[in-house]
């Protein structure tokens, strides 16, 4: 797709409240189509802040990490809706 295309279409989006999470999106894939590598030698950085590499997290971990932890307190209120559930009774059933 051109990025003119994307550019049009992420203003566009950005006028209306309900497309502002579209035109995010359209932004990231903007950036993403122009080609540019989006990586970077960090060991200036380092020095300059005086940090061990070997103490960072990388990108890809902290997002394993993160998304690990949402979808496990989406299976537990997924569990806890679920028991929730099997306690309701109404009061046209008879106990068992």
């Amino acid at each position: 797709m051109p990025i003119g295309v994307l550019r049009a279409s992420r203003r566009m989006t950005r006028f209306f409240q309900w497309g502002w999470n579209v035109s995010d999106r359209l932004a990231f894939a903007e950036v993403m189509a122009t080609g540019k590598p989006l990586d970077a030698n960090m060991d200036e950085t380092y020095s300059v802040f005086g940090l061990d590499p070997k103490e960072m997290t990388t990108l890809e971990s902290y997002l394993k990490e993160y998304f690990d932890r949402i979808l496990k307190k989406l299976k537990e209120l997924d569990f806890e809706r679920e028991k929730q559930k099997k306690k309701k009774r109404t009061p046209f059933k008879t106990p068992s």
